[in-house]
């Protein structure tokens, strides 16, 4: 299949994360209605069985997540390039549609996302993001509120030295805005 470098990149990373793999195994021995078809754990755990039994290789062999790349997104359902993040980002949310419609999910309030659930999207991938707004007028009252977020997105820049490492992008974002004030 041509131009799916990025599905493989991604199927590569979440076939080597165990606790990924055992989401996927247990999604399969709990049985899904929709396995043959448009469940995308389904495809990455019939991905992954062939890889392990060895059942598909050479040139005609396509992997099940490639062969049903639509059931992600319609944008993947052609021969495009596509960037990896957000493959994986629609992987993601397709996996946390079905564990919701599959009722495998708990309660997760207080968090900004289209339901208060969490699955085990959320539980391997997501992270909570508080942001603090002090108010312009009277400035003391500060509001605060908590989303959901997949993909923690870090800004390099040239400091002194060179180049920030992810350690120091990481610490950057996790200064105070407010120039240090805690």
């Amino acid at each position: 299949m041509r131009n799916t470098c990025y599905l493989n990149s991604v199927a590569q990373v979440l076939m080597r994360t165990p606790a990924v793999l055992e989401w996927v195994r247990q999604h399969h021995a709990n049985g899904c209605p929709r396995e043959r078809g448009a469940c995308v754990l389904c495809a990455l755990f019939l991905t992954y069985r062939q890889v392990v039994e060895a059942s598909c290789s050479g040139s005609r062999c396509i992997p099940v997540l490639a062969a049903r790349r639509a059931a992600v997104g319609e944008a993947f359902s052609g021969c495009d390039q596509h960037d990896a993040v957000e493959f994986l980002e629609a992987l993601l949310a397709r996996a946390r549609a079905e564990e919701i419609r599959m009722s495998r999910y708990a309660f997760w309030g207080g968090v900004q996302i289209d339901q208060q659930v969490a699955t085990h999207a959320e539980r391997l991938f997501s992270f909570v993001r508080e942001t603090r707004r002090r108010c312009t007028c009277c400035a003391g009252q500060v509001r605060s509120w908590c989303s959901a977020e997949r993909v923690l997105r870090l800004q390099p820049r040239i400091v002194d030295g060179g180049p920030m490492t992810v350690t120091d992008m990481y610490m950057d974002f996790c200064a105070a805005v407010d120039g240090g004030e805690e």
